[in-house]
């Protein structure tokens, strides 16, 4: 039972003055924000106060933070702290915590570097992963879940966002298209061609032992090249020894967007799977874009997908997790940072229907940031 809000979960790892102007541009009540700094991020006592300074009509959650590294299961396991931290608190609103512990959470940040953890998870080990998830396997479902009418609590929606991403339209013209699409989820269903082109599947039919240590933002160059030779050997012996961990899997490996909303009982859905997904997806490569998609085959919830054509990564194309995303630009890193040159271009992704875009990084273009606060409708004194 959706408790009238929506859950904003948000990974971010810099750029902190561009993560207060999204914390900004989503602050309404019916909003809640949660929020995972990434551990090896800088992230000081200031940081904290400037994020919160920037929401009024909010909640501001931190999460334990975790060491994230891009291809990695630990992509996953973020996202799965933010489902779960969520979940938790809806549950402790409908169970009516103290107004006053409420408070202090939503206020929550620690000392200079370290984020408030409200998750309750104790330390994260070394995978990035909290002790009791890692422990358990996955979290199952508590006995004191709250409940009305024997329907557990959750958010209206969930949306995962990064900290580059931003709306571009108003949360009034979000919220209502929401309650129009309650039982729906908006993913980005990614075409055959792209499927094909990168060899999706092999992504979880091997075994990928270094994918924390092939991460393409590391430091240190020469041991990312060690490790990408290492992984390279690991899969050419694995390859001629017939491993295949889809042998036996039962079921087609889904491919879309990580960035995505979901409605609030396939949130609950997944949370009583999470010892399943870990299962499959541990150590996979990339997976945080195939975990959700397999995850609603599996279960048989592809009629819940608002938007089932895929995308080809064109620009005149509505993608169906309804977030604006330039992965078609020539000559420039991709995904693309919009800018101000690019407004005509914006207002045509949002006459297509989409809520959201990224990249951005308005704190270097005061145009582009004076058209979104427009966009979103908010009135700056």
């Amino acid at each position: 039972m959706g408790n009238g809000k929506h859950a904003y979960l948000i990974m971010a790892h810099a750029n902190f003055e561009e993560l207060a102007f999204l914390l900004e541009m989503l602050d309404d009540p019916r909003n809640d924000l949660f929020v995972h700094i990434d551990r090896k991020a800088s992230f000081s006592a200031e940081d904290g106060q400037r994020l919160r300074s920037a929401v009024s009509g909010s909640r501001l959650f931190f999460t334990l933070r975790t060491d994230v590294r891009w291809g990695d299961y630990s992509q996953i396991a973020c996202e799965m702290l933010l489902f779960r931290t969520a979940q938790r608190q809806a549950e402790k609103d409908a169970q009516g915590a103290d107004a006053a512990s409420a408070k202090r959470v939503a206020e929550g940040v620690g000392s200079a570097g370290q984020a408030f953890d409200w998750a309750g998870d104790g330390e994260a080990v070394a995978a990035g992963v909290s002790r009791s998830e890692s422990a358990a396997g996955g979290v199952k479902e508590k006995k004191g879940s709250a409940t009305v009418r024997g329907v557990a609590v959750c958010y209206d929606f969930y949306h995962v966002l990064s900290g580059q991403d931003l709306p571009i339209a108003s949360q009034g013209e979000i919220h209502a298209f929401f309650d129009g699409n309650r039982s729906n989820n908006f993913l980005s269903l990614v075409s055959g061609e792209l499927r094909e082109k990168t060899h999706v599947e092999d992504r979880i039919r091997y075994d990928y032992h270094f994918s924390r240590h092939t991460d393409k933002a590391a430091q240190n160059k020469f041991e990312r090249e060690f490790f990408n030779h290492l992984n390279k050997l690991d899969l050419k012996i694995q390859r001629r020894r017939g491993v295949d961990r889809l042998r036996g899997f039962y079921g087609e490996v889904g491919y879309a967007s990580n960035w995505l909303s979901l409605n609030g009982a396939t949130v609950q859905a997944l949370l009583k799977n999470e010892k399943w997904i870990e299962r499959v997806f541990r150590n996979s490569y990339c997976a945080d874009e195939l975990f959700v998609p397999t995850f609603l085959i599996r279960a048989g919830l592809t009629d819940t997908i608002w938007h089932r054509e895929p995308v080809h990564d064109r620009p005149d194309e509505l993608q169906g997790n309804l977030r604006y995303i330039n992965w078609w630009e020539k000559d420039a890193p991709l995904p693309y940072t919009w800018t101000g040159r690019d407004l005509e271009r914006l207002e045509y992704a949002a006459s297509l229907g989409h809520l959201w875009a990224r990249k951005f990084d308005v704190t270097k273009d005061p145009v582009l940031e004076e058209w979104i606060v427009g966009r979103c409708g908010k009135a700056r004194g």
